[in-house]
């Protein structure tokens, strides 16, 4: 039985930067669904004077603006809310299958669940929530993001090649369709991009042609532009610099693995992979005795 890998920190970033963006809106929405479509009563100052009263006739009874299933749902996805930040994530889950089973339609009902699903490393059913979500909503970002994130560690899970094909071809899509939508969009930020350009390198990383490498290479450095913090982005251009300098013996190859793999060092120092892979780079090993360093990561 394969072990379920736990959440590391570059898994979990991405999932608590959503809840940041998500939630705030998710109470705009529950707010105006909870309100009443009663009129606001009118405050009269008691020094005026008191006009008399007009008698009118009986307005028409007025259609609710939200039916009964809608305001349902909202209670179900109030309590998923208290859930969510009582990190209560299998609860989470449970109320917005109910929220979801009242109000189909409901796409922060989808979208919380998959927050939550994402956190419980449940990749499958996550996808599936963030999928719906991006059918309810095609132009969020948000969205395609998650779902592209949440494919890619499905991906990584699968032990056919060709569900791993297939699936890693999904997440690629969702990602592209991120990028589109989030290009220009005041909304989008440069960390968040650089975590999509980290996790679609990821994909393209574990296939071994080399045009993929090439790829991987230009995602990942990508994603370091975009955010001088990304450590992971860092460590894997040196090991792709690296795994370049054991094929041709280049030195170019390895000044740049060694300042990349450096980059990373300093950012996260305790780090024993990439202390490992520093000291193998600064020691000038050779191309085999590198690869030997690397291969028992």
């Amino acid at each position: 039985m394969r072990q379920r890998r736990s959440p590391t920190k570059s898994s979990t970033k991405p999932i608590m930067y959503t809840l940041s963006v998500l939630l705030p809106l998710l109470v705009l929405v529950l707010a105006l669904l909870s309100q009443d479509d009663q009129p606001l009563a009118l405050k009269v100052d008691g020094a005026a004077p008191v006009r008399e009263p007009v008698v009118a006739e009986p307005a028409p009874a007025s259609k609710p603006r939200y039916s009964a299933k809608q305001r349902r749902a909202v209670g179900y996805l109030q309590t998923a809310m208290g859930h969510f930040e009582a990190q209560k994530w299998p609860l989470v889950v449970e109320e917005c299958e109910k929220a979801i089973a009242a109000d189909p339609d409901l796409v922060f009902g989808h979208a919380l669940m998959g927050n939550a699903l994402n956190v419980m490393m449940q990749w499958e059913r996550a996808a599936d929530s963030w999928r719906k979500a991006t059918e309810l909503e095609p132009t969020s970002f948000e969205f395609y993001y998650h779902l592209g994130f949440a494919l890619s560690q499905l991906s990584q899970d699968q032990v056919n090649n060709q569900k791993k094909h297939t699936i890693g071809k999904q997440a690629i899509e969702s990602f592209e369709t991120y990028f589109k939508l989030a290009e220009g969009d005041s909304d989008a930020t440069t960390e968040q991009m650089s975590l999509a350009h980290a996790s679609l390198a990821a994909i393209y990383k574990a296939n071994k042609l080399a045009e993929k490498q090439e790829l991987a290479l230009s995602h990942f450095e990508a994603a370091a532009a975009l955010d001088h913090t990304n450590e992971l982005a860092f460590f894997n251009i040196g090991l792709l610099y690296a795994e370049k300098y054991e094929k041709r013996g280049d030195e170019a190859d390895l000044e740049n693995a060694l300042r990349a793999i450096e980059r990373a060092v300093t950012l996260d120092p305790t780090n024993a992979k990439y202390v490992a892979v520093r000291d193998a780079l600064v020691g000038h090993s050779s191309p085999a005795e590198l690869m030997a360093a690397m291969q028992q990561l």
